[in-house]
């Protein structure tokens, strides 16, 4: 083993270079890390933010077909009753009609 003064000194110097090396190669890779999570993390987070927009506007938009559903459903309540007091009017003027056309009857064979 040659220990002469420059090879001492070469030593120190390979000895810094490699330290100094290892200390650069895991700030590189700290700082990549974090621009990798810092990353993710914004994509999530504007990714989230615009599916709350969507399903948002997805809630207005079935809110607003459940009101028009609730109104055609008041609607044909509405026309079922409609058509009920109808059918009652029509089996009145019928029986009605019976009536006349029995006294009719009854007056023809007089």
């Amino acid at each position: 083993m040659n220990t002469t003064p420059e090879s001492l000194i070469l030593e120190k110097f390979l000895k810094k270079t490699t330290i100094t090396n290892s200390i650069v190669s895991i700030v590189l890779a700290l700082v990549t890390a974090i621009a990798v999570v810092l990353g993710f993390y914004y994509n999530t987070k504007s990714t989230i933010n615009t599916h709350t927009i969507e399903i948002k506007e997805i809630k207005i938009e079935v809110k607003s077909l459940n009101d028009v559903l609730n109104q055609f459903s008041v609607l044909q309540n509405g026309e079922k009753e409609q058509i009920k007091a109808l059918q009652d009017q029509i089996v009145d003027v019928k029986k009605s009609q019976e009536r006349i056309e029995n006294k009719i009857d009854k007056l023809i064979l007089r």
